[in-house]
């Protein structure tokens, strides 16, 4: 008996009952075979069910840890109002962040958040502290030139 399978509003087939299983047969899928009205979701098939019955199911997969923060706006906005050098490492390790994710490297993808956070912030503080020191150079400048 052959077997179609509707997949994504896509039809699929013909198929051997050996074959559905390996084309993407659920217990969702939408199956059509001769001496079926219309498509039937693969649980309502009584052959189909005893087929599924026999394959293990796998267990579902692991769910994956949220993606750590990656500091990437925040090292940009560093690099580009206070400190070059330091937001530049920033947006180094703010980039890996993804890259450590999307791999599957959960320890590393934070770590590398934690790394770009460190960046941010000393970059931050060196901007600021220059700022502070330019302002008060600044201030000096102007009260030394209104003595004399």
């Amino acid at each position: 008996m052959q077997y179609y399978l509707l997949i994504n509003n896509n039809r699929k087939g013909p198929f051997t009952l050996e074959e559905l299983l390996s084309n993407g047969l659920t217990s969702r899928t939408m199956v059509w075979r001769e001496g079926l009205a219309d498509w039937t979701a693969a649980s309502e098939i009584p052959e189909l069910v005893d087929l599924m019955k026999t394959v293990p199911q796998s267990p579902p997969p692991a769910p994956q840890p949220p993606m750590p923060k990656t500091w990437l706006a925040e090292s940009i906005i560093v690099t580009c109002l206070c400190c070059l050098p330091l937001g530049i490492v920033g947006i180094i390790k703010a980039v890996q962040v993804e890259n450590f994710y999307t791999t599957g490297k959960y320890e590393l993808a934070q770590r590398a958040s934690d790394e770009a956070r460190k960046w941010f912030r000393w970059g931050f503080i060196a901007g600021a502290v220059f700022i502070a020191l330019y302002i008060i150079i600044i201030v000096i400048a102007i009260i030394s030139e209104n003595r004399y």
